[in-house]
C-alpha cells in the first residue's frame, strides 16, 4: 500500500483571530477579532517552528523601529502581533494588481537597500530575503517582514531564502553571514523590476545546476545600472551592503544611503 504523508500539524487558531490570511511553513498569520487593523503569526506546534518563533521574536527586539522594517506591537505565548498591511507582500500586490511603474519599483529597491543596511547595522542576517517577505504600507513603502530564519552574524543558520533566490547556496559550515544576503538581493531586485523570479520556468534541480555553472538569468531587460547591481551580487562582488548602495544609480528626490536609522528620509519615498 501506498503510503501518503501526513501534512504537518498546526495549532489551533487563537480564539482572538477572526480571519486567516496565510499559511506559512511555520507559522499561520490572521486579523484579530477586536482589533482588525492588526494580525497575530502564530507557530505551528513542531519544533522547527517554535524555533523560528524564538529567532524572530529575538530579532525583532533586537531591531527595534525602523521605517522599512515592520514593528512588533506584542509578543506572548501565542504569537506575536504586527500591524496588518492590505496590500499584503510586493509579490501578493503584483498578482492582485497592475504592474507598478518603473519609478515605484526602483523607489522600492532602494527603500530596501536602507531597510537591510539597518538590519546589517544590527549584525543581523535575515537568511530568507524575497518579495514575499516585503510587506507594502498603505502608503506603498515598503516593510521587511519575516524574521524566522534570522541570525546574528556567526551563529549557524536555521533557515534558508527560497531556492530561487539562493540557486540552491548553502554555507559549507552553516554560518550565517551578510554574503548571503547580498547573494539574494539579486533576486530580490530582478523580481521587483521585471515582475517575475528568477528562472521561474526551471525546477530546483535545473537552477542549482546552473547556479554551479554560474549560469544566471539573462539581463537584457533591465536599465543597465540596476542589471550591474544584480550581477554584481550574483557574482559576490560586494563585500556590504554599503559597497552595493554605492553602485545603485541615482534616485531623484531620495536620502537612503544606507541611513541606519530611517531619518531624514523625503516623506513621499
Amino acid at each position: 500500500m501506498k503510503h501518503t504523508p501526513r501534512p504537518a500539524p498546526q495549532r489551533r487558531t487563537p480564539p482572538i483571530v477572526s480571519k486567516i490570511l496565510e499559511r506559512g511553513t511555520n507559522a499561520t498569520v490572521g486579523i484579530l477579532r477586536t482589533t482588525p487593523t492588526c494580525v497575530l503569526k502564530w507557530p505551528h506546534p513542531n519544533d522547527d517552528a517554535m524555533k523560528s518563533f524564538e529567532a524572530e521574536k529575538r530579532v525583532l527586539n533586537l531591531l527595534g523601529r525602523h521605517r522599512f522594517v515592520v514593528q512588533l506591537l506584542w509578543a506572548s505565548e501565542t504569537g506575536l502581533c504586527f500591524e496588518y498591511h492590505p496590500f499584503r507582500s510586493i509579490r501578493h500586490y503584483y498578482r492582485h494588481n497592475e504592474f507598478p511603474a518603473a519609478t515605484q519599483r526602483y523607489r522600492w529597491c532602494h527603500q530596501l537597500v536602507s531597510g537591510f543596511a539597518y538590519i546589517h547595522s544590527k549584525n543581523i542576517i535575515h537568511h530568507d530575503i524575497s518579495t514575499r517577505n516585503v510587506l507594502l504600507s498603505s502608503g506603498l513603502n515598503v516593510q521587511i517582514c519575516d524574521f524566522g530564519s534570522a541570525t546574528l552574524q556567526g551563529e549557524e543558520a536555521h533557515g534558508l531564502a527560497e531556492f530561487r533566490y539562493s540557486f540552491g547556496r548553502t554555507s559549507l559550515s552553516w554560518e550565517a553571514t551578510f554574503q548571503y544576503d547580498l547573494f539574494c538581493m539579486g533576486a530580490l531586485f530582478y523580481e521587483i523590476i521585471l515582475g517575475k523570479v528568477p528562472n521561474a520556468e526551471l525546477n530546483r534541480s535545473d537552477v542549482v545546476e546552473r547556479f554551479k555553472r554560474q549560469s544566471f538569468p539573462s539581463l537584457d531587460e533591465i536599465e543597465p545600472g540596476y542589471a550591474a547591481v544584480i550581477d554584481n551580487c550574483w557574482h559576490d562582488k560586494y563585500s556590504s551592503i554599503q559597497q552595493l548602495e554605492a553602485g545603485l544609480p541615482s534616485f531623484q528626490d531620495t536620502n537612503l544611503a544606507c541611513n541606519p536609522t530611517g531619518e531624514g528620509i523625503s516623506s513621499d519615498l
